[in-house]
């Protein structure tokens, strides 16, 4: 039979005969007439198939349905049909390959399905506005009555069927087997799956379901598995990965609400910054298909509530899941195992515990981080806890823990609204009792009340008193209390013991009354606080109790603004520090001592004393700042002097760095050492280098000092002193010490002045300095010189070569018997290569034990004598001369003309005074046998007469027995000779003839003076014949050692007669008798 088609059978005709009876009339009409209605049904029955196709085919074309279809079978309970497609053909609502209808009829004549078997359905729908379109097939059923839907009395038996359905969450996908009663019976299998479905704020992806289904009393019920990929809800970040659930759960008959229990499964769960990996548990659930509550007891092989990661994690209690609002609420007992708190929430504890460093609460603040750290970390905790999370953020209450950590420390939270912790602003509020013992915590109760976030809080803290490593802190009950505008106002007093710079303080009280604010805001110490210590140590510094008024110069001692740095403002005046450093007595006195920041300070008028009263060291400064930035203590001080002990060495204009870090005090600086005496032997020097340190009782100090004006390199100083013994030493260093046009000793000290001149030349050596706790002060030293050139009173000296040894170097003394070898002395007259032997005296007297020079053949000694340096008086020197040859002292001024012999002895008294020097009382004598004299030079006869001229042609040849010189007057002035000759035998020149036969029987004598600027006669008369040396004293080294000059010195014989009479230079020949 084709679709929509209906065959139709041919008419027959119907005989009917009358019979004359009335009853058998009447049978024959019924018979008659059940035979037409037998007729009519068969006909009707025959056609059924033509009628059906005719009937659906008007109906479907009435409501506009499109549809093709076979109808296998028309009977009065069977309906059967196949190959059913109902809609767009290529995009059918409904396909059925197979479908029966099996109907019965009521006694109310009321035809009623009661049974439909279906293979190979596929039926599509969409869902909108809250009820389900089937597309074409709507148009075929009865209009909504406004009840609430109910599951229809049919049985059925479905086999290969599907259900496509398009919903606004996303698409959903059913396959159903299975028979029965739909109201009651129904038994089969159902498969679901979605790739996406996102009702509200979340979504599900890959779902998978196989479950067994049935309908008991209108409910229908399914139990197996239920799987996806992940469940998440991106605004409010909560996500289930891998999520499976083997549930058991009934629907109400419309499905508006269902209800079930189940065992759960997930790789991990996240809501907000809490989590739980490998999860696994049981749980109810009832609701709506946007929303579910229920209870829950699972496990957790990872967890993590906010901060706090465990290992194991169980938590028990209810739940609310709002999928459409992305919102999800747990109230549950909870125990943890291995549980650790994340290091970055007590970061910021850490850098405030660190910022104890250096302090007498480094050890508390240490022990406490410590404490800290082992208590949060392999914690067991259980409780009970409260979770939000709702879009942008959420929140979790502790209202109750107990915990116990491996270090055994116990925490306890009771009472009030616990502990609460709000993401992602990371905001923490505490209302409630919080105590703590154990594992290095101190022992504490803290009860607080905080009636909302960011609210100020009121309670009190009762700690044990707290000792870690030696330092100790005890609080008085701290209490708190909440103040209007949204503070807190803390009060308590401190009591601390604890080590501070390598030392340590016992007993600081520090009272602690003030206010902590919004953002982060303090102040603690308005006005006044009576701060103390009962001892402090600092290396080897020790205090005794003391007592410090300190008082805020800002709006408190320590207070910070919002969101602000913390600052500290506090001052104390008349500061007055006493104790013992070592075993000696210490005292600091300040004008004022003032902080003036969180890690600033400064003191004025700083004035130290320390060390044996008897010779203490001084330490002064006008200012002195500091930090207590970086490690240790440091800052810079102005306006600084100093003495040490009794080195009468005074430093002054000191200033630099200092730092104190480890109980070791170190100072980088400069300075002036000046010298103590009255009047100071020595100019100040500079140094731009001194380094200083104080190590428990031991000082040292280096440096190098300079001239100030020249910047010359004078010394090395380094200085040692033990404050417990009062002992020490300084050596001082002399590399290269060089004097020339830069430097003169005369700018050194003030001993040089008159005494020495145009020094050139260098010296070396080391002195050293050592006192004791008595005030006993001794000092040594070696100084060398391998040349040394100078001018002196008596002349200049060249080539001055020896050592010192200082017995004494402060008082300047030695020992006897210190020796300088001199290549030459010219007073006039060059000595040269002599030895002088001497000792410094105190007073600055010099003892003159002895000077030898070789000297015309003979020796020049220098005879014992004392010189006074230490003022201005005549210096006394007396010069012995032994075997002095004439012949060799005329020859040494080269003057060719004039010849002499013999030899002489004499003494050469001299004094230097602030007029120079002079010879007073010299005299010369020849030895035994007397000598010769002969001039062979031009005379000048001018104005000399004739017995002017006989005596000096008499000298031209004269023989003596005995000469005595006498001399006296100014080496550098006025001199005068006396020559007296006995004995005299004349030469064979003329003149002498005839002077010898006149006077044959008269002995003659001579006496003569010769008087005149002695040494400038000398250097005049050397001049003419040599005219370098007078050209070197006007230069500042000798023509030789002048690179690229060559002298010759070319004299010419004057032949002629002079004419010139001299005008000064006067010369007195005196012939007597006997």
């Amino acid at each position: 039979m084709d679709e929509h088609s209906v065959e139709q059978a041919p008419e027959e005709a119907v005989v009917v005969r009358r019979r004359r009876r009335w009853p058998r009339v009447l049978s024959w009409g019924l018979l008659a007439f059940l035979l037409l209605v037998a007729a009519a049904l068969v006909i009707l029955w025959t056609q059924r198939r033509p009628i059906a196709n005719d009937i659906i085919a008007r109906e479907l074309e009435k409501r506009d349905v499109q549809a093709t279809y076979r109808l296998d079978r028309i009977g009065l309970r069977t309906q059967q049909i196949s190959n059913l497609v109902i809609g767009d053909p290529d995009n059918p609502d409904l396909t059925a390959r197979f479908a029966q209808v099996q109907m019965r009829i009521r006694w109310n004549g009321q035809v009623e399905v009661y049974r439909i078997v279906a293979r190979g359905v596929r039926l599509r729908g969409r869902l909108q506005n809250g009820r389900v379109s089937w597309g074409q097939i709507d148009r075929l059923l009865p209009p909504p009555s406004g009840k609430p839907f109910r599951l229809p009395d049919i049985s059925v038996d479905v086999a290969d069927a599907t259900i496509g359905l398009a919903t606004p969450f996303g698409p959903l996908g059913f396959a159903v087997e299975g028979q029965g009663n739909l109201t009651g019976g129904f038994s089969g299998k159902l498969a679901a799956a979605s790739p996406r479905l996102a009702p509200g704020r979340c979504e599900l992806i890959n779902m998978r379901a196989t479950m067994a289904v049935a309908v008991v009393a209108r409910q229908p019920q399914v139990e197996g598995p239920l799987s996806a990929e992940r469940f998440i809800c991106p605004a409010t970040k909560l996500a289930l990965q891998q999520p499976r659930l083997a549930a058991s759960a009934r629907f109400s008959e419309a499905f508006e609400r269902f209800q079930g229990r189940g065992r759960v499964a997930m790789q991990s769960v996240v809501a907000g910054v809490n989590g739980m990996a490998a999860v696994g548990g049981e749980l109810t659930f009832a609701g709506t298909p946007t929303a579910a509550r229920g209870a829950l007891n699972i496990a957790a092989r990872e967890a993590r509530l906010s901060a706090i990661a465990a290992e194991r994690t169980r938590l028990q209690g209810r739940y609310l899941l709002n999928a459409y609002k992305g919102e999800m609420t747990l109230v549950a007992n909870y125990a943890a195992r291995g549980a650790d708190l994340a290091p970055s929430v007590l970061a910021p504890v850490a850098a405030a515990l660190g910022g104890m460093r250096d302090t007498p609460l480094e050890p508390i603040a240490a022990g406490l981080l410590d404490a800290l750290q082992g208590a949060t970390r392999g914690m067991d905790a259980r409780g009970t806890l409260r979770l939000v999370n709702f879009a942008g953020g959420g929140a979790v209450r502790i209202d109750r823990a107990d915990i116990r950590s491996r270090s055994g420390a116990r925490i306890a939270v009771r009472g009030g609204d616990g502990v609460n912790y709000y993401w992602p602003s990371g905001r923490l509020r505490l209302d409630g009792m919080i105590g703590a013992l154990g594992g290095g915590l101190p022992t504490m109760r803290l009860a607080l009340s905080q009636p909302r976030t960011g609210a100020p809080m009121s309670g009190m803290l009762q700690m044990a008193p707290y000792a870690v490593n030696g330092a100790r802190l005890a609080l008085a009950p701290a209490r708190f209390a909440g103040l209007p505008g949204g503070g807190t106002r803390v009060d308590t007093v401190a009591l601390l013991d604890g080590p501070l710079s390598g030392g340590a303080v016992r007993g600081l009280r520090v009272p602690v009354s003030g206010t902590v604010g919004p953002g982060g805001s303090l102040a603690f110490g308005r006005g006044c606080v009576a701060a103390g210590f009962e001892s402090l140590r600092l290396g080897g510094l020790q205090l005794g109790r003391t007592s410090l008024p300190i008082c805020a110069t800002g709006q408190a001692i320590v207070f910070r603004q919002p969101d602000g740095a913390l600052a500290v403002r506090a001052a104390t005046r008349n500061l007055a520090l006493n104790g013992r450093l070592g075993r000696s007595p210490f005292s600091l006195r300040a004008g004022t001592a003032a902080m003036t920041g969180s890690r600033n300070f400064f003191l004025d008028a700083l004035a130290v004393r320390m060390g044996n009263p008897e010779a203490p060291i001084l330490l002064n400064a006008s200012r002195l700042n500091g930090t207590f930035r970086g490690s240790g203590i440091n800052g810079t001080f102005t306006g600084g002097d100093a003495v040490i002990g009794r080195v009468p060495i005074r430093m002054t204009e000191m200033s630099g760095d200092w730092r104190f870090y480890r109980s070791r005090l170190s100072i980088d600086g400069a300075l002036t050492a000046s010298d103590m005496a009255d009047p100071p032997r020595f100019y100040p020097l500079r140094s731009n280098d001194v380094r200083f340190t104080l190590a428990g009782d031991d000082i040292r100090a280096n440096g190098t000092l300079v001239h100030p004006g020249s910047g010359t390199r004078v010394t090395d100083v380094s200085i040692r002193h033990q404050l417990s013994t009062g002992e020490g030493q300084a050596l001082l260093d002399v590399p290269n010490l060089r004097f020339g046009q830069a430097l003169q000793p005369e700018e050194l000290t003030r001993l040089a002045q008159g005494v020495v001149a145009l020094v050139q030349g260098s010296i070396s050596g080391q002195g050293r300095i050592n006192w004791s706790g008595d005030g006993t002060v001794t000092s040594t030293g070696e100084f060398s010189t391998n040349r040394l050139d100078l001018a002196a009173p008596f002349g200049p000296v060249t080539g001055l070569k020896g050592t010192i040894r200082f017995s004494d170097l402060l008082g300047l003394e030695t020992a006897p018997g210190q020796t300088l070898q001199v290549a030459t002395v010219n007073p006039g007259i060059l000595v040269e290569n002599g030895v002088i032997t001497y000792q410094l005296l105190p007073g600055q007297l010099v003892r003159i034990q002895g000077g030898r020079w070789p000297f015309m053949g003979g020796e020049l000694i220098l005879r014992e004598t004392v010189l006074n340096l230490g003022r201005p008086s005549a210096k006394r020197l007396t010069f012995e001369v032994r075997g002095l040859d004439a012949r060799q002292f005329v020859d040494s001024f080269g003057f060719t003309e004039l010849q002499a012999s013999g030899t002489f002895d004499g003494v050469l008294p001299m004094i230097f005074d602030e007029n120079g020097g002079r010879i007073v009382g010299g005299r010369l004598d020849s030895r035994p046998g007397g000598g010769r004299l002969a001039y062979n030079g031009v005379v000048n006869r001018a104005n000399l007469g004739t017995m002017g001229n006989l005596a000096f042609d008499a000298l031209r040849d004269l023989r003596f027995r005995s000469m005595i010189i006498r001399l006296d007057g100014d080496l550098a002035g006025e001199f005068a000779t006396r020559l007296t000759i006995d004995g005299v035998a004349l030469g064979e020149t003329g003149t002498a003839k005839i002077l010898r036969f006149v006077t044959r029987s008269l002995p003659l004598k001579f006496n003569v003076t010769i008087r005149g600027p002695f040494r400038s006669l000398i250097a005049t008369a050397k001049s003419m014949r040599d005219p370098r040396t007078l050209i070197s004293t006007t230069i500042d080294r000798p023509l030789e050692d002048i690179p690229g000059i060559v002298t010759e010195v070319r004299r010419r014989e004057e032949e002629s007669t002079q004419t010139q009479t001299p005008v000064q230079d006067v010369v007195t020949p005196d012939t007597s008798r006997r």
